[in-house]
């Protein structure tokens, strides 16, 4: 039997503490969150719907349900349009969620320790000293689920690459158009201008919308970047008033190194469990903190499996990569005016690479796109085989 202590009450550590409160071999488990509250706005929170099956209590908290995504690239005029017929994606209200399952762990007598933030923690002859605010307590193993902290990551002889972005965001009021590409479509734009990142405008309702940035914060101010955007989508729907205050925070690009050892395993932005290309972290925390019962039962041939996630998040990251690369040459050699549109059938939003590799292994609509600049591809994989997510069948 252990005492299990879990650092940070965001969607990680509430998911993570969610399953190990389940556990049998958990003697004890204590949460310590540094805000005095759970739950605070500072993402977008869309997901696929396979991701929303994996979270418990997620459908309660569905805001909107969108079909298909367009992806600008400004310099270049051109544009991918990704349509998913059957395996839309969805906004869910996580502060909503996380208050759900804060709620959840009252329940099942956790001990969450509100406004306690965690100063230090070290390992000496086989338990952790955790070194809150309030305590000193130790325990037999850890589970760090903080947000970004290189310095908690690196006493817990965990590692990760991690790239920072400066992500801010803000609720509007259209004034004339409901909606700059329509109310299921999501429109993300990759531009020099957002010094490395990207932007997004996402349709919440009835000429609503929530638009956002992601910046190097040492190119270019993410506030400046967003009055940028918010002034262009002005132009397109007619003007817009702002129906919320700024939020946001830490975006992440990278992929997890040592995201565990015999008694520390991290979970979320503090070892970058991250989707590099679209700055989601949902997807591989619906996945990871599953695996926080595996490590606690010490069921080592499961664990493992973080390691498959992991290798998976540093492929979608040189993906990332490989289009910030593939931009600058079009744009150095003069490429611009192409247009890609993409109908998948039994694609998952998540499936990055998925995507990818059937748009590279199609050569016929390669072909177009060199000779037209125009093409169209169909995906259908229900077709060919009925892909189960690997995890699926791993998940304890």
């Amino acid at each position: 039997m252990d005492a299990v202590a879990i650092v940070g009450a965001g969607i990680s550590g509430l998911l993570s503490a969610y399953y190990a409160a389940k556990r049998p071999e958990c003697s004890y488990l204590k949460v310590y969150e540094a805000r005095y509250s759970v739950g605070r706005p500072h993402c977008t929170g869309l997901v696929s719907a396979e991701t929303v099956s994996r979270i418990p209590f997620a459908r309660r908290h569905v805001l909107h349900e969108y079909s298909s995504v367009k992806i600008v690239v400004p310099e270049l005029k051109a544009e991918v349009n990704i349509a998913f017929e059957d395996c839309g994606f969805t906004r869910i209200d996580r502060v909503g969620l996380e208050n759900t399952l804060y709620q959840e762990l009252l329940s099942l007598g956790v001990d969450v320790s509100l406004g306690d933030p965690v100063l230090a923690i070290s390992h000496h002859e086989g338990k952790w000293s955790v070194y809150s605010k309030s305590s000193i307590s130790r325990y037999d193993l850890l589970v760090l689920a903080s947000g970004y902290n290189v310095r908690l990551v690196k006493s817990a002889g965990l590692s990760c690459k991690a790239e920072k972005l400066s992500g801010v965001q803000v609720e509007l009021e259209t004034g004339g158009r409901q909606s700059i590409v329509g109310e299921d479509t999501v429109l993300v734009v990759l531009s020099k201008q957002f010094g490395g990142g990207f932007a997004w405008v996402v349709p919440t309702g009835e000429r609503t919308l929530l638009a956002g940035c992601a910046t190097a914060p040492n190119v270019i101010e993410s506030v400046r970047c967003l009055s940028l955007l918010l002034s262009a989508i002005s132009k397109v729907v007619g003007g817009v008033r702002l129906s919320s205050k700024p939020f946001g925070g830490i975006v992440l690009r990278g992929y997890p190194i040592r995201p565990y050892n015999k008694r520390a395993v991290g979970v979320g932005d503090c070892v970058s469990m991250v989707k590099s290309l679209s700055g989601g972290g949902l997807y591989a925390i619906s996945l990871a903190s599953k695996f926080v019962g595996a490590f606690i039962s010490q069921k080592s041939s499961l664990l493992r499996e973080v390691r498959l996630l992991s290798e998976e998040l540093k492929k979608q990251y040189f993906l990332a990569k490989a289009v910030k690369t593939a931009i600058r040459v079009a744009e150095a050699v003069g490429i611009e005016g192409l247009r890609l549109d993409i109908w998948s059938r039994g694609v998952s939003y998540d499936d990055h690479l998925g995507i990818l590799y059937e748009v590279l292994s199609n050569k016929e609509s390669l072909i177009a796109l060199a000779r037209k600049k125009s093409a169209t591809l169909y995906i259908d994989r229900a077709r060919t085989r009925k892909k189960r997510h690997i995890f699926d069948t791993l998940l304890p």
